[in-house]
């Protein structure tokens, strides 16, 4: 899901539509979202901040995390794989084209979520000690 967090927008429905558009769930949410609440929300892939006062700073720092210095600090600072075909993943990591990635059905996995939270609490949580 990306989550589109509203700073005042008039646009936030056409952007949300345009990524359903893609295949891609999103869902509009207020500004004022606590980091707790959306580290509640399931299958975050991303966060779009729509409508802030300072577009076009938005739009050069962005330009600036795609660059290929900003990749490779990326790399080096979070062990993390960068998103540029031309940086090379974090030494120890194998290559992203080598890690075989498992089928995940989003649709089924949104459907079970009550279902899996319930037995969780049941079997887990109510048996700690």
């Amino acid at each position: 899901m990306i989550v589109i967090l509203d700073l005042g927008s008039h646009e936030n429905t056409v952007l949300a539509r345009a990524i359903r558009a893609l295949g891609v769930y999103s869902e509009i949410y207020p500004h004022d979202i606590t980091a707790a609440e959306l580290k509640a929300l399931p299958n975050v892939k991303g966060i779009i901040i729509n409508g802030g006062p300072n577009t076009e700073n938005a739009k050069i720092f962005m330009d600036w995390l795609l660059t290929k210095e900003a990749q490779e600090l990326n790399v080096e600072s979070s062990y993390r794989y960068p998103v540029r075909t031309d940086v090379a993943a974090p030494e120890g990591l194998p290559a992203l084209e080598d890690v075989d990635l498992v089928d995940y059905d989003r649709d089924q996995a949104t459907a079970m979520r009550e279902s899996v939270l319930e037995k969780f609490e049941a079997e887990i949580m109510a048996n700690r000690t």
